[in-house]
């Protein structure tokens, strides 16, 4: 999985494009001792939120408490080798 970073949060999240998904998506690192990333698609909605306020972080923080309450809208990997990688641009699928 391919994502094209569009802002970086110091409060452990990313807003990215992917190659997966039409909406940008939030990606998240969430945990405690063992730490893993949530990635989420965007409703139009959040990415309103996004351009007005210039940073999702109430939606982070809701993804870090509750991942499984986003399970609907999250992005996994298609096999054990499909890797998150981040790029300057998307290549085309």
């Amino acid at each position: 999985m391919q994502l094209r970073n569009i802002f970086t949060s110091p409060n452990y999240y990313a807003v990215c494009e992917s190659d997966r998904s039409e909406n940008w998506v939030i990606f998240v690192v969430v945990g405690g001792i063992a730490m893993y990333e949530v990635i989420v698609e965007l409703t139009a909605d959040e990415v309103s939120t996004f351009n007005r306020d210039g940073h999702l972080d109430d939606l982070a923080r809701q993804i870090a408490k509750n991942a499984d309450a986003f399970a609907p809208r999250t992005l996994k990997p298609i096999d054990s080798k499909d890797k998150i990688t981040f790029v300057t641009h998307l290549s085309p699928t």
